[in-house]
């Protein structure tokens, strides 16, 4: 497995984001999170993990689902914890830095999708939480990455305006 931009040595802990859920089960995309996770949790099986979502789909909450997912693909780990807080991205970045400003934790393994990377890891970063990209990889057309990459700039501008409000 590949990984970008390792800084300040390596990881303290593993944090995979949420994603949308449906029926209780994960979606494509966060199936796509999880199984990534598991690939990089083989290769540092010491790390600890943290499942963060605490957006509600249909009475199921991200993290909640991400955690059975993980134990009933015969994952074991030695210390998971669920941050079911957050509801976007910038709330994922903050809450995961208190937790693991709580924890001792100063660097993190980010596993989400490729196309949110770029805007996740800044969130992550003004947390002062190093990071080192663990991407899932999407295989998308050229309108589909078009899409996602409109549908990120608009996250990350409806963001910025928001921070500026309060």
């Amino acid at each position: 497995m590949s990984l970008k931009r390792a800084e300040n040595g390596p990881p303290d802990a593993m944090v995979v984001l949420g994603c949308r859920l449906i029926l209780g089960r994960p979606s494509d995309a966060l199936a796509r999170r999880l199984v990534t996770a598991g690939e990089f949790h083989r290769e540092r099986p010491e790390l600890p993990i943290i499942m963060s979502g605490g957006k509600m789909w249909d009475d199921f909450r991200e993290s909640e689902v991400m955690t059975r997912w993980w134990s009933a693909e015969g994952f074991r780990t030695t210390e998971l914890v669920e941050e079911a807080q957050s509801l976007t991205t910038r709330e994922n970045a903050k809450h995961v830095a208190e937790l693991c400003a709580r924890l001792g934790y100063r660097h993190v393994a980010l596993v989400t999708c490729d196309f949110h990377m770029k805007r996740a890891r800044r969130l992550f970063l003004r947390e002062q939480l190093a990071v080192t990209e663990v991407p899932a990889l999407s295989k998308r057309g050229r309108l589909e990455r078009i899409r996602l990459a409109i549908r990120e700039l608009g996250a990350e501008i409806l963001g910025e305006v928001h921070s500026w409000i309060r």
